[in-house]
């Protein structure tokens, strides 16, 4: 189950993390490191997760952008994989992917209508990090809602 307190959590570190990623198109380690650290905490101390389903969903949605940042050539940047392995830390392990594809769909439905109508152009660097906030966010209120 996911808690409130672990979303806030979360929240509180990825919404700033979405503004640098949004003005900047950076997501600064000072976010990153200590979100990962304390929510893994949280998940564990408080919450009472096993660290193995932890570091098991955590790790797949990080080797799962490592490998989509190598087939995309460096199109997606370190600080997205770090935020994936955050997603991974605050979904259930079988519910990381659906969150990476909610977000994929959503970047999707964003920006191929302003590539298409040419307001974008193909190497447009897309900030990633609020898809991936939103695709998270999605899936922890379906899981909420118990549609999950």
């Amino acid at each position: 189950m996911i808690s409130a307190g672990a979303l806030g959590i979360y929240l509180i570190f990825t919404i700033p993390i979405c503004y640098f990623d949004l003005r900047y198109r950076r997501i600064p380690d000072l976010l990153s490191y200590p979100a990962l650290l304390l929510l893994g905490l949280y998940q564990f101390l408080v919450e009472d997760f096993a660290p193995a389903p932890l570091f098991l969903a955590a790790g797949g949605a990080l080797c799962t952008l490592w490998v989509t940042r190598r087939l995309s050539k460096g199109g997606l940047g370190w600080g997205d994989l770090k935020l994936g392995a955050l997603n991974g830390l605050l979904l259930p392990p079988w519910l990381w992917l659906p969150g990476l594809a909610a977000s994929s769909a959503a970047a999707l439905l964003l920006y191929l209508p302003l590539y298409a109508t040419g307001r974008i152009e193909r190497h447009y660097r897309i900030p990633f990090a609020p898809f991936l906030t939103v695709g998270a966010v999605l899936i922890t209120m379906l899981r909420l809602g118990g549609v999950l």
